[in-house]
């Protein structure tokens, strides 16, 4: 075996190719698997075969793209290519993600404070209402509201003409009527073309018989209490309150009369 692998490291120094010596050695009389052994000394039985790690050109170059594109960001911005672009415009994106947060949050944090919804603006003016504290109720009204007071009732302030008639401020913001009505909740826009909310109170009631007042007598009535409420820097304000009942009587059918001859 010495002299087969000396002949052929002899013959390799001369410039003969592998197949060459194997043509010339199995000619010669050599078994062909001795050469073979010769030639490649690695034990072909006993190691795995596995094709070389080589791509071509074109494929290569797709996945060297693949590669980059994992290079963490801190790797990538020393590096020069496509993989430092590609990471810089990922900082870029999150730097604008960063700040697009902050401006949300920070209008966010604008709404926070004692009247953080236009609903709990309302709730605020029914409970000045009720406990008669004129003054919060005051502070809740537009100025458009207030110029509206006083062009059609002559006052500016909607708590003196609600409590000028108690029949009023007491029928319409009891808690009674607000616990048993619907709300319902629509677009509102202003005079001055700001957009804002309008919240409805409703109270529907059909009466008949001795509840209308006797036999034969019937009513039916729809109450409802408006809120309309603008945005007005970091909270909200009242723009219009409209109370009202939509009411039908029946007048009672008379009584028949039995007389006697």
């Amino acid at each position: 075996m010495d002299q087969l692998k000396n002949y052929i490291n002899e013959a390799r120094n001369h410039d003969h190719s592998d197949a060459q010596i194997r043509q010339d050695l199995v000619g010669a009389g050599w078994d062909i698997a001795q050469v073979d052994q010769a030639l490649n000394p690695v034990n072909l039985d006993s190691q795995p075969y596995s094709a070389p790690n080589v791509l071509p050109p074109q494929a290569q170059a797709v996945s060297n793209l693949f590669l980059e594109d994992k290079i963490p960001a801190s790797i990538a911005l020393g590096s020069s290519g496509s993989g430092s672009k590609l990471s810089i415009n990922l900082i870029i994106a999150s730097l604008s993600m960063l700040l697009l947060l902050i401006i949300i949050i920070g209008s966010s944090l604008a709404l926070l404070g004692h009247k953080t919804s236009y609903q709990s603006v309302i709730n605020e003016f029914i409970t000045a209402l009720q406990k008669k504290d004129k003054k919060t109720a005051d502070s809740l009204e537009s100025p458009a509201m207030r110029g509206l007071g006083q062009k059609y009732v002559g006052d500016p302030s909607f708590y003196d003409t609600c409590h000028q008639s108690e029949l009023l401020c007491s029928n319409f913001f009891e808690a009674s009527f607000l616990k048993k009505a619907t709300i319902t909740r629509k677009a509102y826009k202003a005079s001055n073309g700001i957009q804002g909310h309008e919240v409805i109170y409703t109270v529907k009631q059909t009466l008949s018989g001795s509840q209308a007042g006797g036999k034969g007598c019937s009513s039916s009535s729809t109450t409802t209490l408006a809120f309309d409420v603008v945005p007005s820097g970091s909270t909200w304000l009242l723009d219009n309150v409209s109370p009202g009942i939509d009411a039908t009587v029946n007048l009672c059918s008379p009584q028949s009369i039995n007389t006697t001859q």
